[in-house]
């Protein structure tokens, strides 16, 4: 029986079989694998593939998502490459479609996720434990629903880059999971996935909470203590609002997801 998969642009994927030999270009993914158990198909990941530290430190590592070595991914014979519209460029994409079928995802709502995980688990023969990691997301929004009347603020910045600052918008995953988790996220009336936000935008719109993660931007406690000061008077100071968080946690789909709903709502019913 054949195996057909849908990218994020309306094209499909198809394999005879469940791939043995998988080259993914997406950290996330990459993690997505090993925990559906499918980390001995995987041959090749990226140099920022990190997640399981034990996984990374024996596959074949490729060079990063934007500048793959095709030429080492071609001699690993692969017969299903991941990657993601985000994370890699297109002719780049267009250049691996030579060596093996390419699936492309394009994340931006929490249900793609689970969508996404289910489409892995086909690829990879690993159905089974998709719908039980699928199933896990249904059971955080569960947690959510039954703990966000103890949240102890609701209007969060999340910022994901410093000098400039920068945060999301309503077009992210990020923004999506949050606004899902009961949160009601800080963005500017601004039509860019990632738009820049200076001091003034952050005294207008005074968010309650802000987010400080450890990626994309690896903000440190230094870091906090600096906006602590300058942002002295504002309510997200006064009450003690700044959080530094797990980045991974709220950022990278797949696998994250089962797990994200439990993480935000602990976060924010810390006192």
């Amino acid at each position: 029986m054949r195996i057909r998969v849908a990218n994020f642009d309306d094209t499909f994927v198809e394999l005879a079989q469940p791939a043995e030999r998988i080259v993914s270009l997406v950290p996330s993914e990459s993690e997505t694998l090993h925990y559906l158990g499918a980390e001995d198909q995987l041959v090749g990941i990226t140099k920022f593939c990190e997640r399981p530290w034990s996984m990374y430190k024996k596959k074949t590592r490729v060079g990063g998502p934007k500048d793959p070595d095709i030429d080492l991914i071609r001699e690993l014979e692969p017969d299903l490459i991941l990657c993601n519209k985000e994370e890699n460029e297109k002719d780049v994409v267009e250049e691996l479609r030579e060596i093996a079928p390419v699936h492309v995802s394009f994340v931006v709502k929490v249900d793609e996720a689970a969508q996404l995980i289910t489409d892995l688990g086909a690829l990879t023969g690993c159905s089974e434990k998709a719908e039980e990691m699928v199933a896990q997301i249904a059971q955080g929004r569960e947690t959510v629903a039954g703990a966000k009347a103890d949240y102890t603020f609701r209007r969060v910045l999340h910022l994901v880059w410093k000098d400039p600052y920068m945060t999301v918008s309503r077009d992210t995953y990020i923004y999506d999971l949050l606004t899902q988790a009961g949160l009601t996220p800080v963005i500017p009336p601004i039509q860019k996935r990632y738009p820049m936000i200076d001091a003034d935008f952050i005294r207008e719109y005074d968010p309650e909470a802000v987010f400080f993660p450890d990626e994309p931007y690896k903000f440190k406690f230094s870091d906090i203590d600096e906006f602590r000061e300058e942002f002295a008077d504002l309510a997200c100071v006064r009450n003690d609002g700044l959080y530094k968080i797990d980045g991974a946690t709220v950022t990278w789909f797949g696998y994250r997801t089962t797990i994200a709903f439990d993480y935000i709502a602990k976060v924010m019913r810390l006192p």
